[in-house]
């Protein structure tokens, strides 16, 4: 099995990747072939997901309770909610369609890449004992238990049953961000062990390999390089607007995660008031977590690439300059400045460290300009919402 596999090895991500297929998180894909698997099927179980969607939306936005609370919200509360509704939506059809007819291709080409590139650098069957399976599955129990207690927390509130209670609690959208971010991670995880693995043998084959065999090892090398930016183009391709729409709905929920912590919890008391303080808060732990583990991940991997290079130049200083090999190294480092990629959410913005404080800076600035929109509310609102 798959299950003990080490992220240098592409075969990890297998059964993850049968489990996505559920949701159409990802396509149909035959790793043995390389070849997608029942393309005309999977275009109709995704039009049928999507109308599903659709449906279970147009139910809860019916739900007389549901119109009663909206309409007695804030003003930006209406506003948060209704982009928040218009973003998750947007978000489940594109991964729908990148998973059945939009450049679909893609996928082909970063599993090819990482089988060239595992086959060169004999990762094939490797094992880890950090294994990846072992952290998927805390993070679903953790995802459990903020699930759970989110699920209780609304029911009590409406006083409705589990069943009801799903079809106003958007767990089963944050259940499909959760899958993506794991997804996301685990590409990530992939590509920057490879960079390791790369790192490591351009080590090995400055220090040890002969005179006469160097130009072809970094040649082979220069190859690998530029076969792992091209994935990093091809993750922008499929992640590019995923990764866009998830970051402003995390922007957006923790926007309303504040104003409830702030507001609404004005009209409750007692046990339901303590238990929508720690919904909010586990809300944006949740965000936080996911959005960190995002980032952090590519960072790193950045730091591997940027690694590549400064060993070349660094290997330079120990030889002549006249010496063959400097040439060849020299060659290296110009090539990988080249094939290097970074990391962006479809050319729109770059993700790396930088964008944690950009984030977080702009709910700050937007839950300020909501405290003032909704300054001569909140008295009315404590009113109407004690009422609910």
């Amino acid at each position: 099995m798959y299950l003990n596999r080490s992220t240098k090895d592409s075969n990890f991500i297998k059964p993850f990747f049968l489990y996505l297929n559920l949701f159409l998180i990802t396509p149909w894909y035959d790793f043995n072939r390389n070849l997608f698997r029942h393309s005309t099927l999977s275009r109709i179980y995704g039009c049928v997901l999507i109308c599903m969607k659709l449906f279970w939306m147009f139910s809860t936005l019916m739900d007389n309770i549901v119109r009663q609370v909206f309409a007695e919200s804030l003003f930006s509360v209406k506003i948060v909610l209704t982009l928040g509704v218009l973003t998750l939506l947007m978000r489940t059809v594109l991964i729908v369609l990148k998973s059945t007819v939009w450049n679909v291709s893609h996928w082909k080409t970063l599993f090819v890449n990482f089988e060239t590139i595992d086959a060169n650098l004999e990762n094939t069957n490797t094992n880890d004992s950090k294994n990846f399976w072992i952290h998927l599955s805390i993070r679903h129990v953790l995802f459990g238990i903020f699930a759970g207690h989110q699920f209780y927390t609304w029911a009590r509130f409406f006083d409705f049953s589990w069943l009801q209670t799903t079809w106003i609690v958007p767990t089963l959208e944050f259940y499909e961000e959760f899958l993506v971010v794991q997804l996301i991670d685990a590409l990530v995880q992939s590509i920057r062990a490879r960079y390791r693995a790369l790192n490591s043998r351009l080590i090995e084959v400055c220090q040890n390999s002969e005179t006469n065999k160097m130009d072809q090892e970094l040649a082979n090398l220069s190859h690998l390089y530029r076969l792992l930016g091209e994935n990093v183009d091809t993750f922008n391709s499929i992640f590019g607007y995923q990764i866009l729409l998830t970051l402003f709905h995390w922007g957006l929920q923790m926007i309303l995660c504040f104003n409830y912590l702030f507001t609404v919890v004005i009209g409750v008391s007692g046990d339901l008031y303590r238990s929508f303080v720690v919904c909010n808060i586990f809300t944006l732990l949740f965000i936080k977590f996911n959005f960190l583990m995002i980032i952090l991940s590519i960072d790193s991997t950045i730091q591997e690439q940027k690694k590549f290079i400064n060993l070349c130049y660094q290997f330079q200083q120990e030889l002549d300059y006249d010496c063959q090999n400097f040439a060849a190294l020299r060659k290296l480092e110009k090539l990988s400045k080249n094939f290097r990629r970074q990391f962006n959410a479809s050319g729109f913005l770059k993700i790396d460290k930088s964008i944690i404080f950009g984030l977080f800076s702009k709910v700050a600035t937007y839950y300020i300009i909501t405290i003032q929109l909704n300054e001569s509310q909140y008295q009315k609102f404590s009113q109407n919402f004690t009422v609910v």
